[in-house]
């Protein structure tokens, strides 16, 4: 269920990135909606790749409240991704960064509960890679943010 979950996560982070690449004024932010993209686009065939490989569905088939249990917090929906789209020029980078932030939170919440409960030796190597990269990319939009 873990990468059914994190399918879902790297569609919404490519929700989000789009019109951060577009729109913002600060090269460092469009570089790492850029490179923030590339690695989404990746993970996300990654993933896609070895669920199909063992026969299994690349999705939830829908979001229930048991998966609340899961440790992935509030999905980015359509509410964030329209007020993402609306900012206007001065306040976009900020809504931007708060809302990724917050999504990428959700992931090292997700990874960490499947390094801490999972069973596939290659799901939590996977994992844990997650929450080493989005740490570090989550420190790096924390210092855009206060810069």
């Amino acid at each position: 269920m873990y990468l059914q979950m994190m399918v879902e996560h790297h569609r919404q982070a490519l929700e989000l990135l789009r019109p951060a690449a577009e729109r913002s004024r600060r090269k460092e932010i469009r570089s790492l909606a850029a490179a923030a993209r590339r690695d989404e686009t990746g993970e996300l065939r990654q993933i896609t790749s070895r669920l199909t490989a063992w026969s299994k569905p690349t999705t939830l088939g829908g979001h229930t409240p048991e998966h609340a249990s899961h440790g992935a917090g509030p999905a980015t929906g359509a509410k964030e991704i329209k007020a993402l789209e609306q900012a206007d020029k001065a306040s976009f980078e900020t809504v931007f960064l708060n809302l990724f932030i917050g999504h990428q939170h959700g992931a090292v919440e997700m990874s960490q509960r499947e390094i801490k409960e999972g069973a596939d030796p290659a799901t939590k190597a996977y994992a844990k890679q997650v929450v080493l990269s989005t740490t570090g990319e989550i420190r790096q939009m924390l210092k855009l943010l206060n810069g």
